[in-house]
């Protein structure tokens, strides 16, 4: 408004504006002239920085090729060391075992008359009358090892358990268990991380021992949680400590019928170039089996009642089921192999032992189970001729009679430990969640 009122002062104030724009368009021209010498100092620039670039992707490109080349020639150079260190570890190996069974044998003669005496060519009287002074404690051979099974493991008890592995009746699935829940297992040639005499030598040899002797075998026994291989009642005598026995009976029918099986699925030759007992075996029923005298003296040394009463040699007879039954008695566990799930439950009632196996992928303690363990052996009496049940429970008459008295001994360890009212307890709760949904 101030303007208006004046027309010179608005053309003095245009005028002067006019006067500032033209100053600026006429310094313009070197405005942009400085822009453009400043843009070529930056295009060189750049162009130098490409150059420096790509000859520093040469050189990275030359070295990897260098270094790609070394590493070949390493990685050949330490496939032929690590050659040389298995060959030299092999050596080493080999040497130490043969200096190690140089120390406890002192000659190959010697060794050979162990291998002999193990697989019973040659009786004991027959080494020591050749090597006196050699087996004054033919023990001390036996290769002991305490940390055969779960290390991490802070079981223990005042007694040793002895476990009495029945051929044919789920035992060794019973010693995998074990093993998983203790330190220390004895008796096993296969846990032992070396070779050993074999368990039903043992016996034999300890019983041979001096007083003095006996006792420092027992000090090293005595150091294992758990004894357990195919053996008989009376390794109790190998331990100072309290000991339990337990052991895993099987319908003796089910037995016969798996050993039959056994031997018919063996090789005809065996990996040491011995002719095995699988064609014979084949060559004959179920029945002729039973009653053929070859194998009648091998299921001799299997026999339930013989391996309970602890009785070896002779026939089975009424004395021997008698002692058979006297010792089954006092035995802490009787399992059924029938039965796996409740026995393992009873295991584990006992002694805290867990056997795990996978349902649907995750692992589930058996005890959380009620259903009965189906083998492919089980009910063995339905797949059997009336005949055959007759023949095969005439011949295994004082077994058959001894495992219904296991089973009868079975019953009453579950109630006493609480598995049958546990047992009963989860099927109630499985009816009653059955119920709901």
């Amino acid at each position: 408004m101030h303007l208006l009122r004046s027309p010179l002062a608005f053309a003095r104030h245009c005028g002067a504006s006019i006067a500032r724009t033209m100053v600026h368009l006429c310094r313009l021209p070197g405005y942009i002239a400085h822009i453009a010498d400043n843009s070529a100092v930056i295009r060189d620039r750049v162009d130098q920085d490409h150059v420096l670039i790509s000859r520093t992707n040469d050189r990275v490109h030359d070295v990897s090729k260098r270094l790609n080349a070394l590493y070949t020639l390493v990685e050949r150079d330490i496939v032929r060391m690590d050659q040389r260190l298995s060959h030299v570890g092999v050596l080493v190996r080999q040497f130490r075992v043969i200096e190690d069974m140089r120390a406890k044998l002192g000659s190959m003669e010697r060794i050979l008359y162990l291998a002999h005496f193990q697989r019973g060519d040659i009786g004991l009287d027959q080494i020591i009358h050749k090597y006196p002074g050699f087996l004054e404690n033919p023990l001390s051979l036996y290769h002991h090892c305490y940390d055969n099974g779960y290390l991490n493991s802070s079981w223990s008890r005042e007694k040793v358990v002895i476990f009495l592995h029945i051929c044919k009746a789920g035992g060794s699935t019973v010693t995998d268990v074990i093993r998983r829940n203790i330190r220390s297992i004895g008796f096993r040639e296969d846990f032992q991380k070396n070779a050993n005499i074999h368990a039903d030598k043992i016996l034999t040899m300890f019983r041979g021992l001096s007083e003095e002797m006996k006792e420092l075998e027992r000090a090293k026994w005595d150091q294992y949680d758990v004894l357990a291989n195919h053996s008989h009642y009376g390794v109790h005598e190998l331990l100072s400590r309290p000991y339990a026995y337990i052991t895993m009976l099987r319908d003796p029918i089910d037995r016969a019928l798996s050993y039959y099986r056994f031997l018919q699925a063996l090789p005809e030759v065996a990996w040491t170039g011995k002719a095995t007992d699988s064609g014979r075996a084949k060559s004959l029923s179920f029945t002729e089996f039973l009653s053929d005298t070859h194998f009648q003296e091998k299921y001799e040394s299997l026999c339930m009642t013989k391996i309970i009463a602890g009785v070896l040699e002779g026939d089975v007879n009424e004395e021997m089921y008698a002692l058979a039954k006297e010792h089954l008695s006092t035995f802490e566990a009787v399992m059924i192999m029938e039965r796996f799930d409740e026995s393992m439950q009873l295991l584990q009632a006992l002694y805290g032992w867990k056997d795990e196996i996978l349902v649907e992928g995750e692992p589930r303690p058996r005890g959380d189970q009620v259903t009965g363990m189906v083998t492919k052996s089980a009910n063995a009496r339905s797949q059997l001729s009336p005949e055959e049940v007759a023949a095969a429970e005439e011949y295994l008459h004082y077994d058959v009679k001894l495992y219904e008295y296991g089973k009868a001994l079975f019953e009453k360890q579950l109630q006493k430990h609480g598995v049958t009212e546990r047992i009963a307890a989860k099927k109630a709760e499985l009816v009653k969640d059955s119920l709901v949904a």
